[in-house]
């Protein structure tokens, strides 16, 4: 696990103990939390069909037995085919592996608030050191349709309302 991982976890964690464990109808059962490829291939197995969804957190830095990092496609082609639960994650590369759903940041939102923030300081005349550090204030939603269709779910009117919808996402994502 890496230390993103392991700081996302926490806060997961934090936040469903603030809720008695349930959120939205959803109860924290397990956390796994690992770097080894071995024990990702072991879990998903393991939990094939035995629970409602899950939610993959980081699948980057997985190693091999040799401590070489596993290539994400290759972690996506596994899943797809070991797995018939929903997976919910946190970056857009997820849902393009295969995952059911992600939150992602996307670089235009976040070119958005630089440039925001450029225009503070060449049009309003803020100094750098003045301008306070902000989280981002955008996330998407990312639902893979092909995956839904593939779980047997329909795609709940009340979140197409608000989808952009993306007809092709290439794969380019290379560590």
């Amino acid at each position: 696990a890496n230390e993103s991982g392991v700081i996302i976890v926490d806060q997961l964690r934090k936040f469903f103990r603030e809720h008695n464990n349930q959120l939205f109808g959803i109860k924290l059962k397990t956390i796994k939390m690992t770097g080894k490829w071995s024990d990702w291939q072991a879990f998903i197995k393991r939990y094939k069909g035995k629970r409602k969804a899950i939610w993959i957190v980081n699948p980057w830095n997985i190693n091999d037995e040799n401590g070489k990092e596993v290539d994400l496609r290759e972690i996506g082609k596994f899943y797809l085919k070991n797995s018939r639960l929903p997976s919910l994650a946190i970056a857009s590369v997820n849902q393009q592996l295969g995952f059911l759903s992600s939150f992602a940041v996307s670089s235009e939102d976040l070119a958005f608030q630089a440039a925001e923030i450029g225009l503070d300081i060449l049009k309003r005349g803020k100094k750098p050191q003045e301008i306070k550090f902000s989280d981002n204030s955008t996330v998407r939603f990312v639902i893979n349709k092909r995956r839904a269709k593939q779980l047997g779910y329909q795609i709940p009117i009340q979140l197409l309302e608000f989808a952009k919808i993306e007809r092709q996402i290439p794969m380019k994502y290379v560590r």
